[in-house]
């Protein structure tokens, strides 16, 4: 008789150790990014700053991308390729810049700003070993790299203009970020299209 009292009193607890769980577990909704106010009154979140750092720092390997294929004897294609996203990511990276240097967010570092070696000079000592690496090929074997790349530092732009637009506030970052992702989603596809040749 007193089985069930007992097995009673384990199954609420049980129950109610659930709700506990339930209750602490994902559904508590997750803070947005604080807002913060620049000296030149725009308004913008962490998300933001982040949007702008990253960008300055993944278009930077991009461009060092196209410096190295110029380096090349590349085929037609891949120059016209790489001199059509140069044109885009310069004018992105000298705006993420300047939205960083209105809001006094540290403008990053990256890997073009030790790659500018003068003309005529080789560019062959990166930290990047896929970069280092890329400098040891040339021909097709070259070309096949340089597009298995190409294709990854468009798929990190997408992925990382994605989560400006879900929790960005600045709304020309905001703008920036749906065209880049629709631009390199295109991007994509041509590189791989010549990737398949």
């Amino acid at each position: 008789m007193t089985v069930l009292p007992a097995l009673l009193a384990r199954t609420v607890l049980v129950a109610t150790t659930a709700l506990v769980v339930t209750a602490c577990g994902d559904d508590e909704p997750t803070p947005a990014p604080a807002l913060r106010t620049a000296d030149n009154g725009e308004v913008f979140n962490d998300a933001d700053a982040a949007f702008a750092t990253a960008l300055v720092e993944q278009h930077a390997v991009t461009l060092v991308l196209i410096d190295l294929a110029r380096a090349e004897e590349v085929s037609p294609e891949i120059t016209a390729a790489g001199e059509e996203i140069l044109a885009a990511r310069a004018l992105e990276i000298e705006q993420a810049t300047d939205w960083l240097l209105a809001w006094d967010v540290p403008v990053p570092e990256t890997i073009r700003d030790h790659a500018n070696v003068p003309h005529g000079e080789e560019l062959t000592t990166f930290d990047d070993p896929e970069l280092s690496e890329l400098t040891t090929l040339d021909g097709a074997a070259f070309e096949e790299r340089w597009l298995d790349l190409m294709i990854d530092r468009h798929q990190a732009a997408t992925d990382l203009a994605e989560a400006e637009v879900e929790d960005g506030r600045y709304e020309p970052a905001i703008t920036l970020a749906q065209a880049l992702a629709e631009d390199q989603q295109a991007r994509i596809e041509e590189l791989e299209t010549l990737r398949s040749r």
